[in-house]
């Protein structure tokens, strides 16, 4: 079930969520994990494959290959980045 607008205007956060999500945010940031424009504008042209995989694969660098905690931000299962993973290396 998707939580849709209404999961994130009406549920109330955990104590300290808050700040935990602003300083990921910063650290993301300082890390230039927050694209640029063109960047972001550049992706317009390519397939949705490739966006996820480059997505998936950021994420991961992230989290210094922790499939787990990858899976975690990206809101899928752990099968399912495996899965994922596993296609990307036979793509090659």
């Amino acid at each position: 079930m998707r939580a849709g607008v209404y999961g994130y205007v009406f549920v109330p956060f955990v104590p300290g969520e808050a700040e935990l999500m602003v300083g990921r945010a910063l650290a993301w940031a300082g890390r230039g994990m927050v694209e640029r424009e063109t960047e972001a504008l550049e992706r317009r042209e390519m397939p949705l494959s490739q966006v996820e995989r480059g997505h998936i694969e950021r994420v991961l660098r992230e989290c210094r290959g922790n499939q787990a905690e990858a899976a975690r931000l990206l809101g899928i299962g752990r099968n399912t980045l495996w899965r994922k993973l596993r296609a990307y290396r036979e793509e090659k």
